[in-house]
């Protein structure tokens, strides 16, 4: 049996990493040896195709290999994540450090929207409004991609890629009603002057 006290429906990919353990332990009994693609893959397609809980290959890559994740989703399927360079690279130093200075962690206990139903209602805005959510993607797409530029080269001032930060993931939020809003917003509203940058992880944003 497993306990577990991580709350359901966080965002924080529990679930991701409850079946990395498990498939890793029966390699590990069975005495058979394992790499990032075997397992990534394998209890991706345990959740996914088995047990029928719908997800992306981003809970486990970063569940295996922690640190700093770049991926590009449409070819992890064909893609030997053994040998790709890009995943599990250290943050620099000076990254670290601001992070741990500057993070706070928020599980929001009860009440959790699930993250299927956050993702049906952004198919949804899209299809009602797609040239103001395609804008808004892009937004996402084009501060992501400075952000993990600054961190490689290193050479960024913290409130260029903080700055950054925001504004992803305010643009994020306008994708579903379900996100940013409620009991979320009226924490962002509190942490915001405390901290450089807000960002909520997982398909919901259910946690700060």
């Amino acid at each position: 049996s497993v306990t577990n006290f991580l709350p359901n429906g966080t965002g924080l990919g529990g679930s991701a990493t409850l079946a990395l353990v498990i498939i890793g332990s029966l390699y590990k009994l069975k005495g058979r040896p394992f790499n990032a693609n075997t397992i990534i893959k394998q209890a991706h397609h345990f959740e996914t195709i088995k047990q029928g809980i719908k997800g992306g290959f981003q809970d486990y890559i970063g569940s295996y290999f922690g640190r700093l994740n770049y991926i590009t989703f449409p070819s992890l399927q064909s893609v030997d994540l053994t040998r790709t360079p890009t995943l599990g690279q250290k943050i620099p130093a000076l990254l670290t450090n601001l992070l741990n200075e500057n993070m706070i962690l928020i599980i929001k206990q009860t009440g959790n929207t699930s993250s299927g139903q956050i993702v049906a209602d952004e198919i949804n805005n899209f299809q009602l409004k797609k040239r103001l959510q395609s804008l808004r993607l892009q937004t996402i797409k084009a501060c992501n991609e400075s952000i993990y530029s600054a961190i490689l080269a290193d050479t960024s001032h913290d409130l260029q890629w903080t700055n950054l930060i925001d504004e992803s993931w305010q643009a994020q939020k306008k994708l579903s009603q379900f996100v940013g809003n409620g009991l979320i917003g009226e924490i962002e509203t509190k942490v915001k002057p405390l901290v450089k940058a807000i960002r909520g992880p997982g398909a919901g944003g259910n946690s700060l």
